[in-house]
């Protein structure tokens, strides 16, 4: 879903920058797809005469865009088991890309920045992904922030903290 990038490109003279100088920044064109039919379509795409790579049919599928990190969706009817399973999934993801220093809540808050700032700023969202117009990176904020109050911890195990009220408050609007 989200498309990993560099928050910056260095200058063509400048030398690539280290791994420790890069992070990631999601951007979207919002292609919101099952997790059992992403399943179902990187086994086809396994088992072609000619096998085609995850990355390459994820491509095909998302209108020949970039992107293929599924950030997971709690939806109504989702087990809260599931979505933390797809979690760790997306956060097994993102360690692929290198090391990465701070809690994961650190880490959406600095991506929510960095999306708000692009978008204050009207930077292309395509520069690094091929796509994903501001309208969907918009759409993808609610999706980070709550990729972000689930990052904090499992409310059940909080009681009698903020935890209660923040709950309370999500929940009259979800």
């Amino acid at each position: 879903f989200p498309s990993p990038a560099a928050a910056s490109s260095p200058a063509r003279s400048a030398a690539p920058p280290s791994r420790s100088d890069r992070c990631f920044a999601s951007v979207t064109n919002l292609s919101l797809v099952h997790c059992a039919c992403h399943a179902a379509a990187t086994r086809a795409d396994k088992v072609m005469k000619q096998p085609r790579a995850e990355w390459d049919g994820a491509t095909l599928r998302n209108q020949n865009i970039r992107a293929n990190n599924l950030l997971p969706i709690l939806g109504p009817k989702t087990p809260a088991h599931m979505f933390a399973q797809h979690a760790e999934r997306y956060w097994a993801s993102i360690a692929q890309m290198g090391r990465y220093e701070g809690s994961r809540f650190r880490m959406i808050v600095y991506d929510t920045r960095v999306l708000l700032l692009r978008l204050a700023s009207r930077r292309s969202f395509s520069l690094e992904s091929g796509g994903g117009s501001a309208l969907s990176n918009v759409q993808l904020l609610p999706f980070l922030i709550q990729m972000g109050y689930h990052s904090l911890g499992d409310p059940a195990s909080s009681a009698g903290t903020p935890w209660k009220s923040a709950s309370s408050a999500l929940a009259a609007h979800t």
